[in-house]
């Protein structure tokens, strides 16, 4: 294939999986009668990445026939799952989800220019993030200030929207480049301000324990070497600095009802006796020690949650495919996030690092893998593992 088409089909696909990520913070308000934008865009992109991949010779890598081992899995277990709609249901975002970052990770890497991706997701989260600053009283949904974007009667979780917005932040860690000019440096630290605030204003404990344990693991990685330690300092104030200028201007029953210590830890609800994520737990352990080995089925956590408490979801990651899968179903999907997170740490910047492990520890207060900005992380992070690894190669 010539240099010319290399270069259209890198400008086609980049833009492509650029206008997906852009639309990512929007894809609950965005509805067609016949399915959320989001969805055909990327049934468009799935199909574009599958053909550029098919004409081009490539080698899977092991790691993912752990993934498909865990598809695998999630298909058989409708000999033994309760609940055969719930079981087609998540199937199908698996199985669609998976193929889609299957496709564009074994794309050539002259294919996708990340810069241009990441550009994408960094521009629909900020315009996300300035709804809820500067229209309030569109985007409010709760009596204790949260905010999320509602559109028509419809509104994006704040939770998922939260994450894509700390997803955001990282993105544009890893697009800075130092020594640029200052109004460069004013503009990105602009762009945190902004995201970090629409982080907070959604209300997502989640999304904040998440983005400021990151920013120290972040930290702590890139003081180990010498000449970033500078570096480090500034991620670390940077954040202090938004968190401080938003508790001035955060309203004062969001900061009361989601932000002190104990509502962060989520010990007042549980004290109280609330629906809350300790309960759910404590009842998934009861479910798991019945059934340890091959769980419930895909999709049955609705169904047997609500045979011991009540209909809800497992706001945990690792309960839910506990609960749904077994230890045999948990260990092929737990190798294949293990070692994307290895192969990050070793072939990637620490930034983009960053952002997988972001979402990991979000992951620990939602179910996260039903959900596109999940497998969307997936994506970027295989995409700069695959990139990185080339680098190291050429560069011998």
């Amino acid at each position: 294939m010539n240099l010319r088409s290399v270069s259209i089909n890198r400008m086609i696909m980049s833009y492509l999986l650029a206008v997906y990520c852009f639309l990512l913070p929007f894809e609950e308000v965005l509805v067609l009668p016949f399915g959320s934008v989001l969805k055909i865009f990327g049934l468009l992109v799935m199909a574009v990445a599958f053909v550029f991949m098919a004409a081009n010779n490539f080698r899977m890598q092991l790691k993912w026939l752990w993934l498909f081992g865990w598809l695998l899995y999630c298909a058989v277990s409708v000999i033994w799952t309760p609940s055969l709609e719930w079981w087609q249901y998540y199937l199908s975002i698996y199985a669609g989800q998976a193929a889609f970052v299957f496709f564009v990770a074994h794309l050539p890497v002259s294919y996708i220019n990340l810069k241009i991706v990441k550009k994408g997701l960094i521009i629909g989260a900020f315009i996300a993030a300035l709804i809820l600053i500067v229209t309030p009283k569109q985007s409010s949904f709760t009596s204790d200030g949260r905010r999320t974007i509602m559109f028509l009667n419809a509104k994006m979780d704040p939770n998922v929207l939260a994450i894509i917005m700390v997803i955001a932040i990282f993105c544009v860690l890893s697009l800075y480049e130092r020594g640029r000019h200052p109004i460069y440096t004013a503009g990105a630290l602009a762009v945190i301000l902004l995201l970090v605030a629409g982080v907070f204003l959604t209300g997502s404990r989640g999304a904040v324990i998440s983005l400021v344990l990151t920013a120290l693991i972040m930290a702590s990685l890139i003081v180990r070497k010498q000449s970033q330690r500078k570096t480090a300092f500034y991620v670390l104030l940077g954040i202090a600095v938004a968190i401080l200028l938003l508790y001035f201007v955060l309203p004062d029953d969001l900061l009361d009802n989601r932000y002190s210590l104990t509502s962060l830890l989520g010990l007042n609800e549980y004290d109280n006796k609330m629906h809350n994520r300790y309960t759910i737990w404590q009842h998934s352990l009861d479910l798991f020690v019945k059934r340890p080995l091959f769980g419930y089925g895909c999709g049955s956590f609705f169904s047997v949650i609500e045979t011991v408490y009540k209909k809800s979801a497992a706001h945990n990651l690792l309960v839910l495919e506990l609960v749904e899968l077994g230890v045999v179903g948990t260990i092929p999907i737990a190798v294949f996030f293990s070692k994307t997170a290895l192969q990050a740490k070793k072939y990637c910047e620490i930034s983009d690092f960053c952002i997988w492990i972001s979402v990991l520890i979000f992951s620990l207060s939602l179910d996260s893998i039903p959900f596109k900005y999940f497998w969307i992380t997936v994506m970027l992070i295989s995409v700069a593992i695959k990139q990185g690894r080339e680098r190291r190669l050429a560069d011998g």
